[in-house]
């Protein structure tokens, strides 16, 4: 579920069987925040999802294969219904030459993305309000 108000602030709400009813919002109505999701995997741990959760961050690396730079990849929109992972909010624009399929923001082409580096590897970080669905 996703509601927009007509006053100077704007609300999203999402519904999700294992989660509480949820409402976040932004102070600017016309920042169109991106919503997007992660699946779990390997490269998505429940780990990963609570510290994206405390941190209010979401991280990501260059690819395995050919990939030069760092970069956050999601999925547009919000996690299947029964599916594990997180659901997330940013109000960064992705980068413009994605897909349909999925969500990407590289650095340092995409405003707003910041790097960080932890052990020695570059990591793409955007800011996010972050949803846990990984009981």
């Amino acid at each position: 579920m996703l509601i927009f108000s007509k006053s100077p602030l704007f609300s999203i709400a999402f519904d999700h069987p294992k989660q509480s009813h949820r409402k976040l919002e932004y102070q600017r109505r016309d920042l169109m925040p991106t919503i997007a999701h992660r699946k779990e995997s390997p490269s998505q741990t429940k780990h990963d999802a609570i510290l994206q959760v405390a941190s209010g961050e979401i991280w990501g690396k260059a690819a395995r294969i050919g990939g030069l730079f760092p970069t956050v990849k999601a999925y547009p929109g919000v996690l299947p219904a029964n599916a594990r992972g997180i659901n997330f909010t940013t109000g960064i624009d992705p980068y413009p030459n994605g897909t349909p399929f999925e969500i990407h923001w590289v650095y340092p082409d995409t405003p707003g993305v910041l790097l960080k580096t932890k052990g020695g590897i570059d990591f793409a970080v955007i800011s996010a309000v972050v949803t846990n669905l990984q009981p």
